[in-house]
This record gives C-alpha cells, sequence and structure tokens, in this order.
C-alpha cells in the first residue's frame, strides 16, 4: 500500500507541471482573432526582444494583409493556419517563414 500511494505521489508531481504549462497553449486559431492570437503564439516561442521585435513587425503587415481580405479569405486562412498549428512545427524558424511568405504573396498579390 505505501508503494503505491510513493507512485501516486511521484506521477502528481510529473503530471501536474505539464497540465500547468499546457494550460496557456494557444490550440486553435479563431478567424476574429487570428492575427492578435498567432502573434501570441509566437511571442510564447522566445524571450529575445529582438525577435519579438521582429515578430511584432511582422505580425503587423500580416494584420493588415488580413484585415484586408474578405471573411471567406479570412476563413480559409484560419484553416491552413490552424492545420499548421495541429502539425506542431516550431514557430520559429518554420511558423515565422510561413507567415513571411504569406506576407510577401499578399503584397505580390498570389
Amino acid at each position: 500500500m505505501r508503494m503505491k500511494n510513493i507512485v501516486l505521489l511521484v506521477l502528481s508531481f510529473c503530471i501536474l507541471p505539464i497540465a500547468v504549462a499546457q494550460k496557456g497553449r494557444i490550440v486553435e486559431f479563431t478567424q476574429s482573432g487570428l492575427p492578435a492570437e498567432m502573434r501570441e503564439y509566437l511571442d510564447q516561442a522566445t524571450s529575445d526582444k529582438d525577435k519579438k521585435a521582429e515578430v511584432a513587425r511582422l505580425m503587423g503587415v500580416f494584420g493588415t494583409n488580413y484585415n484586408a481580405m474578405d471573411g471567406a479569405m479570412q476563413g480559409r486562412v484560419t484553416a491552413i493556419c490552424n492545420t499548421v498549428l495541429k502539425l506542431k512545427v516550431r514557430q520559429h524558424p518554420d511558423v515565422f517563414n510561413f507567415i513571411s511568405v504569406f506576407n510577401a504573396m499578399a503584397v505580390s498579390g498570389g
């Protein structure tokens, strides 16, 4: 009985921090708040002030491009971003580069 209690106690201390850490994670983007949610998602990956400033600049351009789209296109972009989120790729550089390419395509009319 004592061994069982010790094992349960150890498991509790191992699982509880993981559950608490996952609480603040973004699991799905919404169409209405995609630029802000995407910025928060990218900011979670770094504490470097230079990278955060670069993310802010990139997401400012993304927000402008995203808000210029009609609702149907915003829905498609949100779905693509949710697919990228579910693939669990790295925020830096993978998602960051994805947003950079999106911005370049939006500027060129692609």
